[in-house]
């Protein structure tokens, strides 16, 4: 019988909804259609009678045209790289470290000469370079090996100068060596700072502060001998001593050395290292070396 305000209808789809909530019915629409349920089969064990010839499972068709190949191995995915991706990666990657050498070096100099070798870790690199600890190590084997680095980096920038061919006479090879030096130090103050200081003495690092002793005493020797030759040629003043001179122009280097690292931005900025360097030299050859 009907209700109040039913429909024969209404009624008809009342009863297949509860019965599609029971009998596992699936509704589309305002038709009910029938989802049969299925007894899920149980597979035979492998060995037993109920396999297929083959060793396939029954009921279980392989498409012939994929065969026993996975779905996930294309070609594309499993292919060895071909010779010319492997070399662009190889080149990638030897870009990435040509930046990032560079960078660790210039932070490592950066760290020894302001808080000594002590500081100098991984951690305190990566978070310096903008790079993990780990990634350090990519593009350097060691600790020592990165400081290694730092003291190569110094003697070419120190030294580059005095390795060039600076002509025969002495004279002018002492005020080349001056410029260039006096420039070197105020283009890179954390060098000033490690040529002043005994951080690789305190830290332990003793072949590196060795090294370091060898700096100087390479500078002392190209001094010495220009001014040797300078006094040979009767161009020092009478009673000028060569070693008295060779220690005048070492101070006024590491005097400028030691100003160099306290200038501010605005000071470094309007700074002329090479004007200053060749006054200095133009006053001290006055009192040093006979007039021409």
């Amino acid at each position: 019988m009907l209700g109040e305000g039913e429909t024969e209808g209404d009624g008809e789809i009342g009863e297949a909804v509860d019965e599609a909530a029971t009998t596992g019915y699936e509704r589309t629409g305002i038709r009910m259609t029938i989802k049969p349920q299925r007894t899920p089969k149980k597979r035979a064990a492998p060995g037993r009678a109920g396999q297929a010839q083959g060793g396939k499972a029954p009921g279980r068709r392989q498409n012939p045209a994929i065969g026993s190949t996975p779905l996930d191995a294309s070609p594309e995915k499993n292919a060895d790289p071909s010779p010319r991706q492997s070399q662009s990666q190889s080149q990638s990657r030897r870009q990435r470290t040509e930046v990032r050498r560079p960078q660790i070096v210039l932070s490592a100099t950066r760290i020894l000469a302001t808080e000594g070798p002590r500081k100098l870790t991984a951690n305190r690199l990566g978070q310096d370079v903008g790079i993990s600890a780990g990634a350090i190590f990519r593009h350097f084997p060691t600790m020592d090996a990165i400081i290694d680095a730092v003291l190569e980096r110094m003697e070419e920038l120190l030294f580059e100068q005095l390795d060039a061919d600076l002509g025969s006479d002495p004279l002018q090879r002492l005020e080349a060596f001056f410029v260039h030096r006096m420039t070197c130090l105020a283009k890179h103050p954390e060098i000033a700072r490690l040529l002043l200081s005994d951080q690789f003495t305190q830290g332990g690092a003793s072949d590196q502060a060795e090294r370091l002793q060898t700096f100087k005493k390479r500078t002392q020797a190209f001094i010495a001998s220009a001014l040797s030759e300078a006094q040979a040629q009767g161009r020092l003043k009478p009673n000028t001593r060569t070693e008295d001179a060779a220690l005048l122009i070492v101070g006024a280097v590491l005097a400028f050395a030691y100003q160099t690292p306290g200038l501010r931005a605005q000071e470094r900025t309007q700074f002329q290292p090479e004007a200053l360097a060749r006054r200095l030299f133009r006053a001290m050859r006055n009192g040093l070396f006979v007039d021409e």
